[in-house]
C-alpha cells in the first residue's frame, strides 16, 4: 500500500479520482498521531 504525504486528503482524493482511480470510500481518518494524521483515501 503506498503512502503519500499530502496537505489535504479530500483534495488528494478528488485528484486521484479525476485521474482514473476508482473510488471505494470518502477519505477516512485512521489514526491521529501527534505530528500528523493518517487517512485512508480511495
Amino acid at each position: 500500500m503506498p503512502y503519500f504525504n499530502v496537505q489535504n486528503s479530500q483534495t488528494f482524493h478528488c485528484t486521484v479520482v479525476e485521474h482514473g482511480a476508482t473510488p471505494e470510500r470518502e477519505p477516512q481518518l485512521a489514526e491521529k498521531i501527534p505530528d500528523h494524521r493518517l487517512c485512508l483515501v480511495v
